[in-house]
């Protein structure tokens, strides 16, 4: 999927990405599948940030592509809830609930932006006064089997 230039400097697909992203949304793609098919695009991590509606990903070559969720959120002031964004996080997983759905819980629970690490393997959940969750991912995903 990687796209090559003359120097032989990897860049990322940018349409598998937006493709995927895209999937995600209308509920077509697991986050695995989406971690698995960006990853294999060039990325190595991505920061999706509520509150402005864009999802940032970047590669190893600090190149950066800016991608929309096509979603607002309404100001609000609720304050961040670890149980929230962990039973959000849960049903996703479980296959009970949308993408989508998704965000609107962990913004519900205080969550303005989340960083997925690839490498790292693990996503950081953080609200607008720097509280934080890390989750790792699961090590055997639920609905992507």
């Amino acid at each position: 999927m990687f796209m090559m230039f003359k120097n032989g400097v990897k860049k990322m697909d940018i349409t598998a990405i937006n493709q995927s992203l895209r999937l995600s949304i209308e509920n077509k793609a697991t986050f695995p599948e989406h971690v698995r098919t960006v990853s294999e695009a060039g990325v190595i991590g991505y920061l999706v940030d509520l509150l402005r509606g864009f999802v940032t990903y970047y590669d190893i070559n600090n190149d950066t592509h800016q991608a929309t969720l096509n979603r607002t959120f309404e100001a609000n002031n609720s304050p961040f809830s670890k149980e929230k964004t962990t039973q959000a996080i849960l049903d996703i997983q479980g296959g009970k609930i949308s993408y989508v759905d998704f965000l609107d819980r962990i913004y519900q629970a205080g969550i303005r932006s989340y960083e997925v690490d690839i490498q790292g393997k693990q996503v950081i959940y953080s609200s607008d006064k720097e509280e934080n969750h890390i989750e790792p991912f699961p090590s055997k995903p639920k609905n992507d089997q």
